[in-house]
C-alpha cells in the first residue's frame, strides 16, 4: 500500500484559512496545532484543574457501563479506567450515528483521534484517552439513514433504511424494527460484490443489527468492532447516565443563557467583520438548548424571563428549567453551539478532532468558552484520504493522470484525450471556417446596407443562420467522435465516480464496507499503524493506493 500527500484545499474559507494558518483567523481559536506552545498551554490549563468539570469517577463508571453494553474491547475498557486518574487527558471527536457508520470520513475521524491520542501520550508521558462522541441526540434522520456504494457498472447506489415516523425524535430514541434491519441488510448483501470476505461481513453486521434497537446502538457496536482493540472509547450523548452527570453544567447553561447568547452574537459579528460567513446562524432569542416533550426535541427560545418553544406551546420559567436540570436532566439537549461546552465540562479535553464544517463553527465559540471561565482546546483537522483501487490506478496510468487531475482538471483532461484520438481538430477547423464565412459575408452585408436598413438586417440575420448551421455541424461531428470513443470516455466517468463522485470528495460519499469487502481491514490498520502524516506539511489529504 502506497500513501502520497496531495494539495486539496477545503471549500470552506474558515477551515481553509485555519489549515493554512492565516493570521486573520488565528484570534478565533486557541492557536494552531502545529505550534507546540499551544499544546503545552492546554496541558498546563488542564493540569491546574478546571472549575467546571464533571466528576471523573462518575464519568468513568457511566462510560464503562455503556461500553460494556455495546461489547467494546477490553482495550477500550482499560482506557476508561485510566480516565479516572487526575493525570489523564482526552483527545475527542464525534459524528452523527450513520447507517453502517455512514461515509468514510467517520472512519478517518476515528483514525485521527487514535493517532493524536497516542502521539500526545508519548509527548507528555501521561494517559491520553481517545474518545469518539456519538451525537445520538441529533434528530435529523434523513442525514444518517442511508449510505452510498459504487456498484458494478459504475453506478452510485443509495441504500436506505425504510422511512420512519420520527417527528423530531433523537436518533438514539428512535427504534429500528427487526424487519427494517433485515431489509437494509438484504440490500447491502445484494449490492456488495461476492468476495471471500463478504459472508463474514454480512454475518457480523446481521448479528450487530439483531442486538441493536437504534441506529446509534448499531453505529456504536460497529465502531467498537472496528476500533475497540485500538482503545477507542465511545460515548452516546443521549445516554441517560451521561445526562445525570451533566446536571451541574445544564444549570450553568441556563443561568448564563443570556450572556452566552451575547457571546455567540459577538463572535458572529467578529467573523463577519473579518470577511467570513458564519457557519452556524445565531437566531434571535435562541437559548441554544433543546427540551424533550413527548420524545420530541424542541428548540428553546428566551421569552421574557423564561423559555418557550418556537410556537409558544411549551413554556417554562427559569426556575422550572433549573429544576428540570436537577431532577430530569435527560429532558435537556444541546445544540451545535453548546455541545462543545458540555463536552469540555465532561472531559479534560486536550484536543478535539474536527472536519471542515466543524472547524468553521468552532470559530464562533471562543467568547462562549470565556463566558463560562473555560478555554478553547487545541483543534486538530481531521485527516482526509482518497482510496484508489488497483483498477482505477491502471486507468490513471493509462491516461497519464494523477488523482489531483481528477479533482481539479478532469474535464480538461477528458477533452484533451478525446482530441488526441483524431487527426481532425474539429474546434480549430470550424473556428477557422466560421471566421472565413464571416469575413466573406460581412462586406456583402455592408454593401447591401447601402440599399436600405432592411437589407442590412436581413443580411445579419442570414449570417447568424449560416453560422448556426455551421455550429450544428460542429456539434454533430463532436457527438459522433464521442460515440466512436465512448468506451474510453466511460473510463473518465469511472474515475470521477470512484474518486470524486459528483464533484464531492470520495470520503464524504462512500461507505467503508465496500472497501472492507474487497480488501479486508489491513489497509485500515496500516493507516493507523504505519502512516505518520507530518502535521507541519499543511497537507491534510492523502491518496491511498490499495
Amino acid at each position: 500500500m502506497k500513501i502520497e500527500p496531495i494539495s486539496l484545499m477545503h471549500a470552506n474559507p474558515i477551515a481553509r484559512d485555519y489549515v493554512q494558518r492565516q493570521e486573520r483567523i488565528a484570534a478565533r481559536y486557541s492557536g494552531f496545532p502545529q505550534e507546540e506552545a499551544v499544546w503545552r498551554k492546554r496541558v498546563a490549563y488542564l493540569t491546574q484543574g478546571r472549575e467546571l468539570a464533571a466528576d471523573r469517577r462518575e464519568l468513568a463508571a457511566a462510560l464503562a457501563g455503556y461500553n460494556r453494553r455495546i461489547g467494546n474491547h477490553p482495550a477500550a475498557l482499560d482506557q476508561i479506567e485510566q480516565l479516572a486518574s487526575p493525570e489523564a487527558l482526552v483527545v475527542i471527536g464525534g459524528q452523527q450515528a450513520g447507517l453502517f457508520t455512514g461515509p468514510l470520513l467517520v472512519i478517518y475521524k476515528a483514525i485521527t483521534i487514535l493517532r493524536q491520542a497516542r502521539e500526545a501520550a508519548k509527548r507528555y508521558q501521561r494517559p491520553v484517552i481517545p474518545v469518539f462522541w456519538i451525537a445520538g441526540e441529533d434528530h435529523d434522520l434523513g442525514e444518517v439513514n442511508h449510505i452510498h456504494l459504487l456498484r458494478a457498472g459504475d453506478q452510485i447506489q443509495r441504500l436506505q433504511l425504510a422511512k420512519q415516523d420520527h417527528d423530531r425524535v433523537s436518533i438514539s430514541h428512535l427504534p429500528i424494527s427487526p424487519e427494517d434491519w433485515q431489509e437494509v441488510l438484504r440490500g447491502l448483501a445484494q449490492s456488495l460484490p461476492d468476495t471471500e470476505l463478504k459472508p463474514g461481513l454480512i454475518e457480523t453486521l446481521t448479528s450487530i443489527c439483531r442486538d441493536s434497537h437504534t441506529l446509534s446502538e448499531a453505529f456504536a457496536r460497529i465502531m467498537a468492532r472496528l476500533f475497540g482493540a485500538e482503545g477507542l472509547v465511545l460515548i452516546d450523548s443521549a445516554d441517560p447516565a451521561i445526562r445525570r452527570i451533566e446536571a451541574p453544567m445544564w444549570k450553568q447553561l441556563i443561568l448564563h443563557n443570556a450572556e452566552l447568547h451575547r457571546a455567540y452574537l459577538t463572535a458572529q459579528e467578529a467573523l463577519i467583520k473579518a470577511g467570513y460567513h458564519p457557519q452556524a446562524e445565531v437566531h434571535a432569542d435562541s437559548a441554544h438548548l433543546f427540551y424533550y416533550e413527548d420524545q420530541k426535541r424542541l428548540l428553546l427560545y428566551r421569552r421574557g424571563d423564561g423559555f418557550a418553544d418556537r410556537f409558544g406551546q411549551l413554556r417554562l420559567t427559569e426556575e422550572e428549567l433549573l429544576q428540570t436540570a436537577e431532577e430530569e436532566p435527560a429532558k435537556l439537549s444541546n445544540n451545535v453551539l453548546t455541545r462543545p461546552l458540555m463536552q469540555d465540562y465532561l472531559f479534560p479535553v486536550l484536543a478535539v478532532v474536527l472536519g471542515p464544517g466543524e472547524i468553521a463553527y468552532w470559530a464562533q465559540l471562543k467568547e462562549a468558552f470565556t463566558c463560562l471561565g473555560m478555554e478553547v482546546p487545541v483543534i486538530v483537522p481531521r485527516e482526509g484520504y482518497t482510496l484508489v483501487e488497483p483498477g482505477d490506478q491502471k486507468l490513471l496510468d493509462r491516461f497519464g493522470m494523477t488523482v489531483e487531475d481528477v479533482f481539479r482538471r478532469l474535464a480538461e483532461k477528458r477533452e484533451a484525450w478525446l482530441r488526441s484520438q483524431e487527426t481532425f481538430d474539429v474546434e480549430e477547423k470550424f473556428a477557422a471556417a466560421a471566421a472565413q464565412i464571416s469575413g466573406i459575408y460581412k462586406p456583402l452585408i455592408e454593401q447591401a446596407g447601402e440599399v436600405n436598413a432592411v437589407m442590412r438586417s436581413l443580411g445579419e440575420a442570414n449570417l447568424r443562420r449560416i453560422l448556426a448551421e455551421v455550429d450544428y455541424y460542429r456539434k454533430r461531428i463532436n457527438a459522433e467522435i464521442e460515440a466512436k470513443h465512448a468506451a474510453g470516455l466511460r473510463q473518465f466517468d469511472r474515475l470521477e465516480r470512484a474518486l470524486n463522485p459528483g464533484g464531492v470528495p470520495q470520503e464524504r460519499v462512500y461507505n467503508v464496507f465496500a472497501y472492507l469487502n474487497r480488501y479486508g481491514d489491513g489497509w485500515l490498520r496500516a493507516l493507523l499503524a504505519e502512516h505518520q502524516p507530518d502535521p507541519l506539511d499543511g497537507a491534510q489529504h492523502h491518496v491511498v493506493y490499495l
